[in-house]
């Protein structure tokens, strides 16, 4: 049920990707190979957080993940830093947004499917790395001249 939604996200994450022009190289190409890791690191997470049983006990999380959730971590605030960075036009403002939604969506998902699991130590750090993101969002809306 949540697929097309992820697939949409996925697509919207591309988009961006493309659509960004490439004479703000610096600033938008860190972001957009920053956000490249991220989605792959958020895809892997999901992937593991899907083959565990449903639990209604709190479990540990196990190492594989833990660490996965470590590189979303890192990556996470690599775009968050990227995107606290005064941007010199509205369609970066807007490229940086849209990465920045897909990934708090995604890290939403994701949540949802760690709690379904018992996983409670994983779902303080994906709340916490969403929330990361939504504030980074409102900085950047706040930015607009």
């Amino acid at each position: 049920m949540r697929r097309p939604m992820r697939v949409s996200t996925l697509a919207a994450v591309s988009l961006a990707l493309l659509l960004a022009r490439p004479a703000s190289a610096s600033l938008l190409s860190d972001f957009q190979a920053r956000l490249a890791q991220t989605v792959w690191a958020a895809q892997q997470t999901e992937s593991i957080l899907r083959t565990l049983p449903q639990s209604s006990t709190s479990v540990s999380t196990p190492e594989g993940l833990s660490s996965y959730a470590a590189l979303l971590s890192e990556n996470i605030a690599g775009l968050n830093a990227l995107a606290a960075a005064r941007l010199a036009s509205d369609e970066q403002r807007r490229v940086l947004a849209g990465g920045l939604q897909a990934i708090a969506s995604m890290l939403h998902d994701q949540t949802a499917l760690a709690t379904n699991r018992g996983l409670f130590s994983l779902v303080s750090n994906l709340s916490s790395l969403e929330e990361a993101c939504r504030t980074s969002l409102a900085q950047l809306a706040a930015q607009k001249h």
